[in-house]
């Protein structure tokens, strides 16, 4: 055949073989070629899909154990569980309290007011038949601040209990006048029925040694005039050897000892091995200090008389306003004051109090009732070694190769920049708020169901600012950087408040101890291991332990109008965790 009748079998429709090889060929190797992108694409999805369940599964683990940490960490501020009315004749019964209560806080009982002078009156016959003499200090008393001047005539009830021996005497003081607002169930009404309740308790067991003397002051609302008189007056205020001084400022919470005479060392250990349910954070008093408010511990600490301040400080809604009331007061509450003024007078009431004491204690609730203490003379050793211990993980970090100079001032700047976003957070959102609902401000800022509602969502949003602050400052800065820079901010604190606040140097001093340790494991790990994740966490619990209650408390005595100032801890508490934040998505 000849090639003009090949060329006529091809136009016939006859296939060449060679062709047909070749497209055969083409057609399998496409094939084959979609057949390995199905199965490359397939197998991608897989390890994407797996990598995904991995990262939400440890997320999702990590969230859990730090939720678990925080609930742990506000057990240490929970009031103790309400004895009943049939409890041990020699125990504190909140229940059998409650039932004076009931009758003091019927009405608002200010000064000079009928009604006064019936709780007056039946504070008298309390006492009388609890087989006391109570004796009534009637005299005019003055008090001055600034330009501020009150006075009126107090009448202070006034009772003592006898000792078989004593060196000086416990004096347990409460006021018993209210504004004329409120009906006074928590202020004072619960330290004065604990009294009342505290006398038949002491009734029923051992004669004490030392003598116990029952003072509830007058006028305290209008100034501190009851206190004042006492010991202006009052022959027995040179028997005194410790005040044990009770108030409230909300309707329920924890009752803490939040304030303590100076050399308070020996007071302080006494009170840890003594109160069944201690809690007391040597911090609270410079917080205390920041609010416009006075007790009459104040004017006996002026005088010189060694002591210990409690009081219960949460539902602030109801301080000084009609809701405090014996309808929503809490039983809890008063089992805790209770229960303080029961087992320190028994335990003060055998010691020798003619004894002095000087130097000052460092004390914090951990776990529970569980407090640590120790001598402020340890303050400026334990940050020399914590500044010593940061210099050391620097050096190890450089070493690595994970830590440098530049990257460090980087890393602090970062955390400043969040500090500051924090806080701008915190206010800013507290503003608009309030410029939205101005009528509805004082609710927002005391209520529990709008401030913790508020509380935990502005919260949240600061945790997400800072986690896309520190995700967009990982792409150019190491995560070793980002950290030690965040600790060196915390290095400052704990060298300012070890000079300037030794009492609250605590809140920084085991935090970053604690941190730095945790920073040199987390370096010889992988960055974004799970034993990298592990070993943060682990070593961020004595942080949580501590800033947790401390955030709570800002908010819950302080209402949130510290909004700004709550975030800023927030984002404090956040350094020990910034490995984690760096890759959250």
């Amino acid at each position: 055949m000849n090639l003009s009748q090949k060329g006529d079998s091809f136009e016939k429709g006859k296939t060449d073989p060679t062709a047909e090889l070749i497209t055969w060929t083409c057609s399998s190797y496409t094939r084959r070629v979609n057949e390995l992108d199905i199965v490359t694409s397939t197998e991608t999805k897989l390890q994407t899909r797996n990598e995904l369940r991995k990262n939400t599964l440890i997320f999702i683990s990590i969230v859990a154990v730090l939720v678990g940490i925080i609930f742990v960490s506000l057990l240490q501020i929970q009031p103790p569980k309400v004895v009943p009315a049939d409890g041990a004749a020699n125990e504190f019964s909140a229940v059998r309290a409650f039932d004076h209560l009931k009758e003091l806080a019927r009405k608002p009982h200010p000064i000079g007011s009928e009604e006064h002078d019936r709780v007056r009156d039946y504070l008298i016959h309390s006492l009388e038949e609890l087989g006391l003499k109570p004796e009534i200090q009637k005299t005019p008393s003055v008090y001055s601040s600034g330009t501020w001047i009150s006075g009126g005539t107090v009448e202070n009830i006034i009772a003592k209990i006898e000792g078989t021996h004593s060196t000086k005497a416990i004096m347990l003081v409460s006021h018993y006048d209210s504004v004329s607002g409120a009906a006074g169930a928590a202020d004072d009404g619960a330290g004065v029925s604990a009294i009342l309740e505290t006398v038949r308790a002491l009734k029923e067991g051992k004669a004490l040694q030392n003598d116990v003397i029952i003072l509830l002051t007058d006028g305290e609302e209008l100034g501190l005039l009851g206190a004042n008189a006492f010991v202006k007056e009052h022959p027995w205020v040179q028997d005194v050897g410790l005040v044990l001084n009770f108030e409230a400022r909300g309707n329920e919470g924890a009752s803490f000892m939040f304030e303590t005479s100076d050399n308070n060392s020996w007071l302080v250990k006494e009170f840890v091995q003594a109160a069944p349910t201690p809690v007391a954070h040597s911090l609270l008093y410079s917080l205390y200090t920041q609010m416009p408010n006075d007790t009459d511990f104040s004017v006996f600490k002026k005088y010189g008389l060694s002591g210990l301040n409690f009081a219960f400080g949460e539902g602030i809604n109801h301080y000084h306003t009609t809701g405090d009331n014996i309808q929503e007061f809490s039983l809890e509450s008063l089992q805790h004051h209770g229960e303080y003024m029961y087992h320190l007078t028994t335990h003060f009431g055998n010691a020798d109090l003619m004894q002095t004491h000087e130097g000052n204690e460092v004390f914090f609730n951990i776990m529970g009732s569980t407090m640590i203490t120790y001598s402020d003379k340890m303050v400026l050793p334990i940050m020399i070694l914590v500044v010593l211990l940061y210099a050391i993980t620097f050096l190890h970090g450089s070493r690595l190769k994970k830590v440098s100079l530049l990257g460090t001032l980087a890393g602090l700047f970062v955390f400043i920049l969040g500090i500051i976003g924090s806080f701008a957070i915190g206010s800013g959102l507290w503003s608009i708020l309030t410029d939205i609902f101005p009528e509805q401000q004082w609710l927002m800022e005391t209520d529990k169901t709008f401030t913790t509602l508020y509380f935990i969502s502005f919260i949240m949003i600061t945790i997400a600012f800072i986690t896309m602050l520190y995700q967009l400052a990982s792409k150019k800065i190491k995560t070793g950087n980002l950290m030690i820079g965040a600790l060196f901010l915390w290095l400052v604190l704990l060298t300012a408040s070890s000079i300037l606040l030794k009492a609250g140097s605590y809140v920084f001093a085991w935090p970053l101890l604690s941190a730095l340790i945790g920073v040199n494991f987390w370096m010889r790990l992988e960055e974004n291991s799970w034993k990298g994740h592990l070993v943060t966490v682990a070593f961020s619990i004595p942080a949580i332990l501590i800033l947790s209650p401390i955030i709570y408390l800002v908010e819950a005595m302080m209402s949130m109008q510290m909004a700004g100032t709550i975030m800023v801890l927030v984002s404090l508490l956040g350094a020990t965790l910034v490995p984690i934040f760096s890759i959250l998505k």
